[in-house]
């Protein structure tokens, strides 16, 4: 069975190519390094320069961060809505898959924020947890690594089958972030 999926999901990328467009958004993608050469005489001159360049970095990564995460959450609907209306016969295509995206960006938007948020306290908790272990006593912050490692990935695993869901439900279902989380 699970090979079959896996056989059929090849064949259609494969053959539907345009759904690799929404797949490299949903998987993210990776920013170059800037490299410039910066020879000022005055030191003053190169803090200035140096603080300036930083702050544009700052902000056109922030652009960039905010279009990027904007056609990754578009995306996501589009991907789902396609290889739905592949699956069930429907009409797909680029655009369609697009519109979609389009329509249901804020429930999707919401879903994933809430993801992030969910997913990065979780995180936090347990490594907050184990640090107060190991501050109480090396021992038992040891110990407690063989319950707090498969709790981990446990918890992410269920957090990742429950936002997989999640989306789908708001996506293909057009309901809103709560009501998908209550299903």
């Amino acid at each position: 069975p699970i090979g079959d999926i896996i056989r059929d999901s090849f064949k259609l990328a494969w053959k539907y190519k345009y759904l690799w467009l929404f797949g490299v958004f949903v998987a993210g993608n990776g920013f170059g390094n800037f490299q410039g050469n910066l020879e000022p005489a005055d030191i003053d001159a190169a803090y200035e320069w140096i603080l300036a360049a930083l702050v544009a970095i700052i902000l056109i990564g922030l652009v960039a961060l905010t279009v990027v995460l904007i056609l990754h959450v578009i995306s996501k609907s589009a991907l789902i809505y396609n290889v739905y209306q592949i699956a069930t016969g429907g009409a797909h295509s680029i655009s369609a898959g697009w519109d979609f995206g389009l329509k249901r960006f804020w429930p999707m938007l919401g879903v994933t924020l809430l993801q992030i948020v969910v997913t990065v306290a979780f995180v936090f908790v347990l490594i907050l947890a184990e640090v107060l272990f190991f501050v109480v006593s090396t021992v038992l912050g040891f110990f407690s690594l063989l319950f707090a490692l498969p709790v981990f990935f446990a918890g992410l695993m269920a957090l990742s089958l429950m936002w997989t869901y999640a989306e789908r439900f708001v996506a293909l279902e057009t309901r809103g972030v709560v009501e998908a989380l209550g299903e």
